[in-house]
């Protein structure tokens, strides 16, 4: 089931919940609650997988449905609903998301795709290309020439939400610019915000871009209601297995798209953006038992 909804004001609104119920009154119902952490400024589209509803009383997903009820918990504001869909066809997908341009994106995580057939795509920071610790110029092409796709993180990595707007076109525009220059036009009008920050100067600025990528967790479908605060699942040093497991079968069972972000791939260590590399290998090693594509931005667009 698939909910689109639009939200004006997301520090006014605490909860939203829907009801399916059978039978008058709502003595018994299923039930659906999404908090605000879950939710975005504009418009919003949720795959909920029919399991998840909870059943209050007797209520069945066997029976059939009379009436729906929606409820809005905060302290003012509205949401705005478009429709509800059942049974919408559309195709899982991931797509991993290397942000930064690390070397270890190209020595650990690449051998590991390539094993099974994958790609996957770089956020480059232009100016931190061939730099300590970045993978160079020659290893984002060869990355390319073997099917993943090279996506713009800005010249600098500054939080963008804490320059002054001009700023804010200048970092996206000169990456995007060095990008062009190098051969990655492909995705350079896709951008990941630095930090998963943006606010509505940064949504101005990214007007004439394609996509723009945020860190804040849910599925997606395409075409995005909302192109430019795409939403991710993080992947950190600490991440369980199960979250990633439940986000990709919930993709599965939707038809929705999950974006795994991740950082650095590596044997060891404890930083918060390393992800070891055995525990990637099983990541990608599960997602080849599920009936589930492996994408690049692009290619889902299309």
């Amino acid at each position: 089931m698939t909910i689109r909804f639009y939200v004006q004001d997301i520090t006014l609104l605490s909860k939203l919940e829907i009801r399916f119920s059978s039978v008058d009154g709502m003595t018994t119902h299923l039930g659906w609650s999404l908090s605000r952490w879950k939710m975005s400024r504009g418009w919003n589209e949720v795959m909920v997988p029919i399991k998840s509803l909870t059943a209050n009383g007797a209520e069945s997903i066997d029976n059939t449905m009379v009436s729906i009820q929606v409820s809005v918990t905060g302290t003012g504001g509205a949401i705005v609903f478009d429709s509800i869909y059942v049974n919408r066809p559309s195709k899982a997908a991931v797509i991993f998301r290397f942000d930064d341009g690390w070397t270890t994106q190209y020595t650990k995580a690449f051998p590991i795709l390539k094993s099974y057939g994958y790609v996957g795509t770089v956020g480059v920071i232009s100016n931190y290309v061939g730099t300590t610790g970045y993978a160079t110029l020659a290893q984002l092409l060869e990355l390319q020439s073997f099917g993943w796709e090279i996506f713009n993180h800005t010249a600098n990595h500054p939080d963008l939400t804490t320059v002054d707007p001009g700023l804010i076109r200048s970092e996206i525009d000169g990456c995007r610019q060095w990008m062009n220059q190098n051969g990655f036009r492909s995705a350079s009008d896709i951008v990941a915000y630095p930090y998963g920050s943006f606010n509505q100067d940064v949504l101005d600025a990214m007007q004439g871009y394609k996509l723009g990528l945020s860190t804040q967790a849910e599925l997606e479908l395409a075409p995005p209601v909302s192109p430019l605060t795409l939403k991710t699942l993080t992947i950190n040093n600490d991440t369980e297995n199960s979250v990633y497991e439940a986000a990709v079968n919930q993709a599965v069972e939707t038809g929705s798209t999950l974006i795994i972000l991740l950082h650095r791939i590596e044997d060891s260590g404890t930083d918060e953006m390393i992800y070891h590399a055995d525990k990637f290998a099983a990541m990608v090693d599960f997602l080849a038992g599920k009936s589930i594509e492996v994408s690049t931005f692009s290619e889902w667009l299309l």
